[in-house]
């Protein structure tokens, strides 16, 4: 995301592409606000908000679960 814009994976592939990396969503609205002075897609910045919230949700569930088999080393 970082090389090409958001703009140039093939239409097919996008929803997969946010799926799988959602920071590529923000660095692209991010490059259309600062080098071409557009607002950044709402509702591609709405996806990407609601993957993160899912996966810190995902992460705290694990977490809560794998707790119990910690080593508490200090």
């Amino acid at each position: 995301p970082i090389v090409y814009p958001f703009s140039l994976v093939p239409a097919g592939l996008r929803f997969w592409y946010v799926l799988i990396n959602p920071m590529a969503i923000l660095i692209d609205g991010y490059r259309a606000a600062l080098l071409h002075g557009k607002i950044p897609d709402l509702a591609l910045l709405t996806l990407a908000a609601i993957m993160a919230v899912a996966v810190c949700v995902a992460a705290y569930v694990y977490f809560r679960r794998a707790e119990r088999e910690f080593a508490d080393i200090i």
